[in-house]
């Protein structure tokens, strides 16, 4: 995501993926899905704020792919504060 150290998909390109890969789970049968941006490396201490405003944008639209699914949300390094404030403007 932007503002991580090896940050280089533009976010709409990251979106879509995610899109994707949820439809892929849904048409798997699976009863939830979680959003997460495992793949921030390294990992940072404190995300910024831009990384809770793309995570928020990703997992509405993946809320929107999916809507009937359970949706989690983790930002990692224990953002957790920020990871409720995605969980709850993504619905």
């Amino acid at each position: 995501l932007a503002g991580t150290p090896r940050s280089s998909l533009p976010l709409t390109q990251i979106i879509d993926q995610a899109c994707q890969e949820a439809e892929i789970y849904k048409d798997a049968g699976v009863d939830g899905l979680i959003v997460e941006n495992m793949h921030d490396l390294p990992y940072t201490v404190c995300p910024g704020p831009e990384v809770t405003a793309a995570m928020t944008v990703i997992s509405a639209a993946v809320r929107r792919t999916c809507p009937h699914l359970a949706l989690g949300v983790q930002i990692l390094c224990a953002a957790n504060q920020q990871a409720i404030a995605v969980a709850l403007a993504a619905g």
